[in-house]
């Protein structure tokens, strides 16, 4: 798993560790082992999907068990925070308005941990399990691939939906990415293929493209 922002790479292991590299160059930067993380989490627990926040000033990890790692301050004094979903934690993003985490629970909802509060509410988006969750760059809309082929667009603050789901002729969603002007949504299936997606009409602009087997 892997995730880039404010020059630094997030690198999640199968081994669950966290390793930060210098994005320009490659070169290490800091790196914790399951161990060191101080959660409880089981060695050998794989990390699924990582995310940092636009400032790099926070790091998110989702595992396999269920289990969310959150590491503050990540090239100081790395504050680390452990926190559990009901699932494999498929998809993890930060909000960009409130810095709260936002990932998927393992079945048909959102889990929202908020790092302010340390509240954690859970809230239904889709009827299928949702693999994968993003946010355009304003931070107003978030995006959601469910099992089923479902992308739900929903509002950023009341987690609602804002259109009926896009549903074209793509398997289970495993990732999504908006484009820096939000006009176009990316959606990765678990066969490989991709398809480009208009995010105002809900349009394909693509069929689906296979880009590996």
């Amino acid at each position: 798993a892997v995730a880039a922002a404010a020059g630094v790479t997030v690198l999640g292991a199968v081994d669950g560790s966290i390793d930060i590299r210098d994005t320009a160059d490659g070169s290490p930067r800091r790196r914790w082992n399951v161990a060191e993380l101080g959660c409880p989490l089981a060695t050998g627990n794989p990390i699924r999907v990582v995310d940092v926040r636009r400032d790099g000033s926070v790091l998110a990890a989702g595992y396999f068990d269920g289990s969310i790692v959150v590491i503050e301050d990540p090239l100081g004094e790395a504050r680390v925070r452990c926190q559990s979903a009901s699932g494999v934690v498929r998809g993890i993003a930060f909000d960009p308005r409130t810095g709260d985490v936002v990932a998927t629970n393992g079945d048909d909802r959102l889990l929202v941990w908020s790092l302010q509060t340390d509240r954690v509410r859970l809230v239904t988006v889709a009827t299928d399990t949702v693999n994968a969750v993003a946010f355009d760059p304003s931070g107003r809309i978030v995006a959601t691939g469910a099992v089923n082929g479902d992308i739900a667009l929903l509002d950023a603050a009341s987690l609602r939906p804002i259109r009926q789901p896009f549903n074209g002729a793509q398997v289970a969603v495993v990732d999504l990415a908006f484009s820096p002007r939000r006009s176009l949504l990316a959606s990765a299936g678990v066969d490989g293929s991709v398809v480009l997606w208009n995010v105002d009409t809900g349009l394909e602009l693509t069929e689906p493209i296979v880009v590996h087997a």
